[in-house]
């Protein structure tokens, strides 16, 4: 049995048409969210923490798994999260993502979110504030990730939030939730 020292870290990835658009890269904005997605995977697992992936886009487009720590199915999940895109709306679930979280929250460790969309994200103000008391009961350190375009939902329920170009690896966004410690 392992012992985990520290909680999950999950990321939840906007998986909407307009997330195909090209950045300076030459990539695709969905391509860098997902390769930033297979980073913190990886750290993740070289650090011994659940981790856990959630795709969105339009309503009841929502996919979402956790693996436990340096689990046999982690390079596989990999893949199939790498490949997955909905090419939908945006519309974020923040209830499956409270469940997610919870599911790969194993002995009530820290969470560590990076939430990444390219729109803003509009929610019902009961909704949010639940998220929010949700969020502080957990002690969830969330980063959120606006690329191009300002989410004023994402900037108020974030603890951490960076309005960025893309995501490139030159960008203080990525580099700060790399650093997730």
């Amino acid at each position: 049995m392992m012992i985990c020292l520290r909680g999950p870290i999950v990321i939840a990835t906007d998986e909407s048409g307009s997330m195909n658009l090209r950045t300076r890269t030459g990539n695709t904005r969905r391509e860098e969210a997902k390769a930033l997605g297979v980073a913190l995977a990886n750290l993740a697992h070289l650090q011994g923490r659940w981790f856990g992936a959630m795709s969105w886009s339009a309503a009841k487009q929502v996919r979402s798994w956790t693996v436990p720590p340096r689990a046999a199915e982690y390079p596989q999940r990999l893949v199939e999260f790498a490949g997955h895109f909905y090419n939908g709306g945006t519309y974020l679930p923040l209830d499956e993502l409270r469940e997610l979280v919870d599911e790969a929250c194993r002995g009530g460790l820290r969470p560590d979110i990076v939430l990444i969309t390219d729109g803003d994200v509009p929610r019902q103000q009961p909704e949010i504030e639940s998220f929010l008391a949700w969020r502080k009961r957990r002690d969830v350190r969330l980063f959120g990730i606006a690329i191009a375009t300002p989410s004023p939902l994402l900037e108020y329920v974030s603890t951490n939030y960076y309005l960025v170009p893309d995501l490139g690896f030159d960008q203080a966004a990525i580099t700060h939730a790399l650093g997730i410690k």
